[in-house]
C-alpha cells in the first residue's frame, strides 16, 4: 500500500508484492543461465553440426541477457523488501528498475525467436537429443512471456486512474460500479441467471461502495487480516466471547444456559432434534461428502429412472434427478418414511432455493426445511445484500435482505399453491409448522416465518448459523417471540453484515497503518498462524503493534476514515448509486433470539470427546467480525449439528430423550 503506480495509473498490486516475484524470478534465471552454460561447455568446436556457431551465438547472447536480468530482480525484491505497508518512500525507485525491466523484454524476446528458428527449422543436421533438451528450454521461455502476459491483464486496474482523495463524482461512481458489475457477471458467468440485471446492479453498487477508494491490493488485506487477528487476541476478544464475559454498554451480552430451567432444556433439545432437518436439506452431495463409508445405504431409497416413470405414491418430486438421490438422501438422514414426506423440490434458480415439507409425528410437527448455499444462483443470493423495505404490521422500520427476502417470498407462494399448505394443516390438527434451514436456508426461513406467523399462530422457525446482515432491529425484535437462531464457536455468516464489514475495513485500514513491519513479514507470519500452533509467539517477534495498541480508541471508523473516506451519502450524488445510500444508513442484524454454543475443552486425546457450553446471546455480541481459526469450518451444518448433540450428551440425566450422535 498504496498500490503500484506506473505508466500513470494505478495497478492491482503493490510496491512490496514483488519481494518473491523479484527473487523468484531471479532464482530460475541463475537455473537457466546454469542450464545453458552446461549446453556451451558440451558444445565445443567440435560439436557434429553445421549450424553450431548460431548455436554457440545464440548462448552467448542468453547470458548476457540473463546476466542483465538476473541483477535487476536481485535489485527488484530488495528494493521491495524495504518500508512498511503504510510507507512506500524507500520504495520509491522502484518503478524505474521495472521499466528497465520491461525494456530488456525487447532482447529477450528476439534471442528465444532466435533459439526457436535454430531448434525448430536450422537443426534438422543435429544431434536429436541434444535438440529435445533446448527446445524445452525455448518452450518454457514461451511460457514464461505467455504467464507475464496473463498478469499484466489480471493486474490491470480499470479504475487505477480515479482519484484516492475523495474527490468522487457521479460519473467516477457509475464508472466503478459498471466495472464491478462486470466483474460479478465474469465470475458468476456459469450461473445463467434468469433477472433483468438488477441483482449484478445491486452487486456492482455494493462491491464499489466497499471497496472504491480504499488505495489497497489484495495482499494489503491479507496483511491487515493477520494484523486484526493480533489486534482481536491482544484485545481479549476472543477470550471474553469463550468464556462467556463479553460485555457491550457495561453489561453482559452472553447469559449461560441453565439445564435445569425447563426451557433451556427444551430448547436445546429441539434445535439438537430439528438440526437433522436443516442438514437433510443439502441432499446427496452433502450427504455422501460426509457420509463416504455409508453412502451405500441410499441405494434402497433410489428410484431408478424415475424421470421416465410416473410416480406411484402421490406425493410430488420436482426437480430430483433420475434416481431421486436428493429425495433418498433425505429419507436416509431424516429416517422418515415416504408418506411422511409431503414435498421436495430441488430446483435451483435465481432466488428460488430447494425446500422440502415432512411430517415429524414425534413432535407433531409439519417441518418446512429450506437448503442453504450450495450453487452459484445461492451465491448470487447471498450477495445481493440491499436492504429491503417490509410491510409487517405492528413493526415500523421493517427492513430485510433483499435477495434473500425475495428467496422466502417464492418459497411461501410455492408452500400456498403447490404444496397447499393450508390443507396440509388442516389434515394434521393437532400439528405445529416448523420452519427450519441453515445458513442462507437460516435466514430465508426467518423471514419466511414472520411472512407466515401471522397465518399459523404457534409456528416456530429455528435458523442456524443464519447471515448477521438479515433483518433491521426492529424486526429482530419481533422475531423473537418465534425465531431462534443457532450459532457456533467463530461462525463467520453470522457475524457477515455489511456495518460489520464497514469496520473490518476500517480496522484493516488501522492496523497497515500503525504496523512498522513490511508485508512480506506479515504474511510470512500469516502463514505460519495457519501452519503451526505455536503461531502467537512468531506473531508477537514479527509484528510491533504498540502504535495500534497506544491508539486503541482510534481504530474504530474515524480512523479508516481519516484514511481513506468510505462513501457516504453526503459524497454520492444521485444516479444508480442511490443504492448505497441504503446500505450505508440501515443496518441489519440477525433474527429472533440467539443460542451460542462455544466448545469449552478441545478433546485431549484420540478417544476423547470436546465438552461444549451453550449461552443466550444478545445482537451486540456479534457487532464484529472476528479474524479466527474456525471461522469457516465452524458454518458448516455438521459442525453445529454435532455440537448440539453432544451437548446434549454431557447431560444425560437432564435430557431423558435418547438422541444417538
Amino acid at each position: 500500500m498504496p498500490a503500484l503506480i506506473a505508466f500513470g495509473r494505478r495497478w492491482g498490486i503493490g510496491s512490496d508484492d514483488l519481494v518473491c516475484f523479484g527473487l523468484g524470478l531471479a532464482g530460475i534465471h541463475i537455473f537457466g543461465m546454469v542450464f545453458f552454460g552446461i549446453i556451451y561447455r558440451l558444445h565445443d568446436r567440435n560439436y557434429p553440426c553445421p549450424s553450431v556457431g548460431i548455436l554457440r551465438f545464440f548462448l552467448i547472447g542468453v547470458f548476457v541477457i540473463l546476466s542483465c536480468l538476473i541483477v535487476l530482480d536481485v535489485a527488484i525484491g530488495i528494493i521491495s523488501s524495504r518500508g512498511t505497508i503504510y510507507n512506500s518512500r524507500p520504495r520509491r525507485s522502484l518503478r524505474y528498475f521495472l521499466y528497465i525491466r520491461l525494456l530488456l523484454i525487447l532482447p529477450e524476446l528476439t534471442w528465444t525467436a532466435l533459439g526457436t528458428y535454430w531448434t525448430f527449422d536450422d537443426s534438422s543436421d543435429c544431434p536429436g537429443e541434444d535438440i529435445i533438451v533446448v527446445r524445452i528450454a525455448i518452450l518454457a521461455n514461451w511460457c514464461l512471456f505467455f504467464i507475464f502476459l496473463v498478469m499484466v491483464y489480471c493486474l490491470f486496474d480499470p479504475l487505477g486512474s480515479l482519484p484516492l482523495d475523495g474527490r468522487i463524482g457521479p460519473d467516477e461512481l457509475e464508472r466503478a460500479q459498471r466495472v464491478w458489475e462486470k466483474r460479478c457477471r465474469l465470475v458468476f458467468c456459469c450461473a445463467r441467471t434468469e433477472s433483468d440485471g438488477k441483482t449484478y446492479s445491486d452487486l456492482g453498487a455494493l462491491l464499489a461502495s466497499v471497496f472504491l477508494n480504499m488505495g489497497t491490493v489484495p495482499s494489503d488485506i491479507a496483511a491487515g487480516l493477520v494484523l486484526v487477528h493480533r489486534q482481536q487476541e491482544d484485545s481479549q476478544l476472543f477470550a471474553e466471547i469463550k468464556n462467556g464475559s463479553l460485555r457491550r454498554n457495561d453489561k453482559f451480552v452472553m447469559n449461560p444456559f441453565d439445564i435445569n430451567v425447563e426451557e433451556d432444556k427444551m430448547m436445546l433439545w429441539n434445535l439438537a432434534h430439528y438440526s437433522n432437518y436443516a442438514k437433510a436439506a443439502y441432499g446427496w452431495p452433502f450427504y455422501v461428502l460426509h457420509n463416504f463409508t455409508s453412502q451405500f445405504s441410499l441405494c434402497r431409497y433410489y428410484r431408478c429412472c424415475s424421470c421416465v416413470r410416473k410416480p406411484t405414491d402421490g406425493y410430488p418430486i420436482v426437480g430430483d434427478n433420475c434416481c431421486l438421490c436428493n429425495y433418498a438422501s433425505i429419507r436416509s438422514t431424516t429416517k422418515l418414511s415416504k408418506e411422511d414426506i409431503l414435498y421436495t423440490r430441488y430446483i435451483d434458480k435465481d432466488h428460488e432455493l430447494p425446500f422440502f415439507v415432512a411430517v415429524d409425528r414425534s413432535t407433531k410437527s409439519i417441518v418446512v426445511s429450506i437448503r442453504g448455499t450450495l450453487s452459484l444462483h445461492d451465491a448470487l443470493t447471498d450477495l445481493r445484500a440491499i436492504p429491503q423495505g417490509l410491510n409487517i404490521d405492528g413493526v415500523e422500520d421493517a427492513y430485510a435482505h433483499s435477495g434473500i427476502y425475495d428467496s422466502a417470498r417464492k418459497i411461501k407462494i410455492l408452500l400456498e399453491q403447490d404444496v397447499d399448505l393450508k390443507s396440509v394443516m388442516a389434515r394434521h390438527p393437532g400439528f405445529k409448522l416448523v420452519i427450519v434451514g441453515h445458513s442462507l436456508g437460516a435466514g430465508a426461513a426467518s423471514i419466511l416465518s414472520i411472512l407466515l406467523e401471522p397465518l399459523y399462530p404457534g409456528l416456530l422457525c429455528y435458523a442456524y448459523s443464519p447471515p448477521g446482515g438479515l433483518m433491521s432491529s426492529s424486526l429482530s425484535r419481533y422475531s423473537q417471540r418465534f425465531v431462534t437462531s443457532a450459532i457456533f464457536g467463530n461462525d463467520l455468516v453470522p457475524r457477515l453484515s455489511l456495518q460489520n464489514v464497514m469496520k473490518l475495513r476500517s480496522s484493516i485500514m488501522a492496523c497497515i497503518r500503525f504496523c512498522r513491519r513490511p508485508k512480506y513479514q506479515v504474511l510470512m507470519t500469516g502463514c505460519c498462524c495457519f501452519a503451526t500452533t505455536c503461531c502467537q509467539c512468531f506473531i508477537g517477534n514479527d509484528i510491533d503493534l504498540d502504535d495500534l495498541t497506544n491508539n486503541g480508541d482510534n481504530t474504530d471508523n474515524t480512523v479508516g476514515l481519516e484514511i481513506v473516506p468510505l462513501l457516504t451519502a453526503s459524497r454520492m450524488g444521485s444516479g444508480s448509486f442511490g443504492a448505497i445510500n441504503t446500505v450505508t444508513d440501515i443496518d441489519l442484524f440477525l433474527p429472533g433470539r440467539i443460542v451460542h454454543i462455544m466448545e469449552d475443552q478441545p478433546p485431549r486425546s484420540c478417544g476423547s470427546k470436546a465438552t461444549y457450553k451453550a449461552f443466550w446471546s444478545d445482537i451486540t455480541a456479534f457487532d464484529a467480525l472476528l479474524v479466527a481459526s474456525g471461522m469457516i469450518g465452524d458454518h458448516f451444518p455438521d459442525a453445529i449439528c454435532d455440537s448440539l448433540l453432544h451437548l446434549l450428551d454431557q447431560y444425560p440425566q437432564s435430557i431423558d430423550i435418547e438422541i444417538k450422535i
